[in-house]
């Protein structure tokens, strides 16, 4: 007689705690197959686990912050935008812990990259703070996020989601409009990945275009009151990246921009040409 599916105590227990690294990659298994509750759980008695051991070791406090990010992220994708704000602050301060750590261990490289997520990580406190109604804990969280990433995306479009989710209209967003129009002119070309057009900002990942440019078209819609300059800066910007978007279309620009440009920079260092006469021998 087959069993039924087990409970998700039952499993964890099944699974346990033997190896964290294995529990991670589980986690984020049942992340991707939208099992979230039991990701949550698993997420929640990793974290306590490796939080009890005061001895921990680098590959530990690695672990720990991988967890508490998979975490928070899981909290927030379930709407607990408290526990995810609670669980965002541990992250920062064992983040921070694990970067000190290396930089006392001589690896300024490991300790550079494990600073470079305070942006994303950062990103992710401010969708939680707009998930929990809070506008000024969100934009500071954003604005935290451009210290690091001047230009990033996310970080400049989510303050104006923001204005007009919690007040309704962007009356004060005038300022906010303005770095959006900076961050998406630093993003470099329109590029199309399969049939999605997308932006590839340099040391971030692709970010789609269309839905961007439909939030820019309600923004600067003057129901929401957005300030005359950026709202006119913002509409020449999406009229642009919309010409870019129909020229791709038409085979008048290269689909991938970016890697046309290294292509069109590289100089040969042999003529193959000459290289395949010179080399054959006498005779031939």
């Amino acid at each position: 007689m087959a069993e039924g599916p087990l409970s998700e105590n039952e499993e964890i227990h099944l699974f346990g705690m033997d190896d964290p690294t294995k529990v991670v990659e589980q986690i984020r298994r049942y992340v991707g197959d939208g099992r979230l509750e039991i990701a949550e759980v698993m997420a929640e008695e990793l974290c306590a686990m490796l939080l009890s051991d005061k001895k921990r070791d680098l590959t530990r406090q690695r672990l720990l912050v991988e967890a508490l990010r998979d975490h928070a992220s899981i909290l927030e994708i379930r709407g607990k935008w408290k526990q995810s704000i609670r669980a965002g602050k541990q992250r920062d301060a064992e983040r921070k812990r694990l970067a000190n750590t290396l930089s006392r261990a001589g690896d300024p490289e490991g300790a550079a990259v494990v600073k470079g997520l305070h942006t994303s990580d950062s990103i992710q406190t401010g969708r939680s703070h707009l998930g929990n109604g809070k506008l000024g804990p969100a934009l500071s969280s954003f604005k935290a996020a451009r210290r690091g990433a001047k230009y990033n995306l996310e970080a400049s479009l989510r303050p104006l989601e923001g204005y007009e989710k919690l007040k309704g209209h962007l009356r004060k967003a005038g300022k906010a409009a303005k770095q959006l129009d900076a961050a998406l002119a630093a993003a470099g070309p329109v590029n199309r990945l399969g049939e999605e057009f997308v932006l590839m900002p340099e040391g971030d990942s692709a970010h789609p275009l269309e839905r961007l440019l439909v939030d820019i078209g309600r923004w600067c819609d003057p129901a929401l009151a957005l300030p005359a300059a950026p709202a006119v800066a913002l509409k020449q910007r999406a009229a642009e990246l919309s010409r870019q978007m129909e020229s791709i279309a038409t085979g008048e620009q290269a689909a991938n921009a970016r890697l046309q440009s290294a292509i069109d920079s590289l100089e040969p260092v042999v003529d193959y040409h000459e290289y395949s006469q010179s080399s054959r021998p006498p005779g031939d």
